[in-house]
């Protein structure tokens, strides 16, 4: 939404409408392309894409992101001081220091998705959406088209969440 100053959770823009007729707009996630490594490493790091414009309220939705993340620790819930020694791998190599984890909730149409141990990055410039994780975690599956996204839940089906890309 480009409003600094509150989570996802309390957006002014994230409008949750009951049933999937008239989807909220959903500013704030977008689709991310996802990175594919030129080479493997035999060590195992987070990694996101590399996000380059700053707002603390956007959020991609990021299918080569490793885990959630954050740049603002004012978006988790819960948080604990991150005590690891390990770095999240941009896609150009370069690494960001993880200085907490913690956890939130996102609303959706039918219950919140939960996310934890999300990493909290302060040199991140965007706030990331691991699909992976959201998958994992919550028992949903998220489809892309070129126009949109969908979060569905796996036993039911239910549509939980839709939005559309913004600016790709």
């Amino acid at each position: 939404c480009g409003t600094q100053g509150h989570s996802a959770k309390y957006c002014p823009e994230f409008h949750i409408v009951k049933g999937p007729s008239m989807p909220p707009p959903v500013s704030q996630m977008r689709n991310q392309q996802p990175w594919h490594p030129q080479q493997q490493s035999n060590t195992w790091q987070p990694r996101a894409n590399a996000a380059m414009m700053s707002d603390s309220s956007t959020w991609l939705v990021d299918t080569g992101a490793s885990h959630h993340m954050t740049s603002d620790l004012s978006n988790l819930a819960l948080h604990n001081p991150y005590s690891g020694g390990d770095d999240v791998i941009l896609g150009n190599g370069s690494g960001l220091q993880i200085s907490h984890t913690g956890s939130l909730s996102i609303p959706s149409y039918t219950r919140p998705f939960f996310l934890n141990n999300v990493l909290c990055v302060p040199s991140l410039e965007k706030n990331l959406i691991s699909v992976f994780q959201l998958c994992s975690t919550n028992g949903v599956a998220v489809t892309f088209t070129p126009t949109y996204f969908q979060v569905r839940d796996l036993q039911t089906g239910t549509l939980r969440l839709e939005g559309k890309p913004k600016d790709g």
